[in-house]
């Protein structure tokens, strides 16, 4: 029954995964990227998802706004309709796919140009992620991510189309929570393929194998 049993699991752990492929999932964690309202000391923080030496977002604190920015042109983020200039990024739950076509009420959102009344260029307008208000003698944060941690959507083009990633966000560090953090992100190397929010690499080929190779050597105690 034992050599039985060895052989099962030897030959589970060693199949290739054909539904998922291999490597096509990149994870970046812990990134540790943060942009404070507390000390004034913090208020942009660049953000390149591909780590291809260019920076796809930028994580700002403005006046009153925490917003993530689609710097290069070639970047996107998903968001509900917007209900002013910024528009709001949607916080996803777990598992939420990120693909082509997103759920009704969400939308792939740009950065927008906004000029001065001359024409000249002043900026860019971004995503928000959350607004901070007075609230009598205190400070409050309203917006999706408030007080949370949840999924961001994005999606990079690159020179052979599209890709769909992930950022794990939260607003729940630091005094007040006026602190917006980026701890890990994601994004598939697959033109075209979705991703699901969370979702990070299955084991390599070489794992599986090594474990397989440990497994057979085990049934082969076995039997001796």
């Amino acid at each position: 029954m034992k050599n039985i049993f060895w052989l099962a699991v030897c030959l589970i752990v060693t199949l290739p995964d054909q539904a998922h492929g291999q490597g096509s999932i990149v994870y970046f964690g812990p990134a540790g990227i943060s942009v404070n309202a507390i000390y004034g000391d913090n208020y942009h923080a660049a953000i390149d998802v591909d780590r291809d030496g260019k920076t796809d977002f930028m994580l700002n604190y403005s006046s009153r706004d925490f917003s993530l920015t689609p710097t290069n042109g070639n970047a996107t983020v998903s968001s509900v309709p917007p209900v002013n200039r910024y528009g709001d990024a949607a916080a996803l739950s777990p598992g939420a796919e990120i693909s082509r076509t997103l759920p009704a009420g969400q939308e792939w959102r740009v950065a927008i140009p906004f000029y001065l009344p001359t024409g000249e260029l002043f900026g860019v307008t971004g995503t928000a992620i959350g607004s901070i208000r007075t609230l009598g003698q205190g400070i409050a944060i309203v917006g999706p991510f408030a007080g949370i941690e949840a999924f961001l959507g994005f999606r990079i083009t690159q020179a052979d189309g599209d890709h769909y990633g992930w950022m794990r966000m939260d607003m729940i560090r630091g005094y007040g929570g006026q602190v917006v953090n980026v701890s890990e992100w994601a994004y598939n190397t697959v033109p075209g393929q979705p991703i699901t929010a969370g979702q990070v690499p299955e084991p390599s080929i070489y794992a599986l194998l090594g474990v397989g190779a440990l497994c057979l050597w085990r049934f082969r105690r076995h039997r001796s």
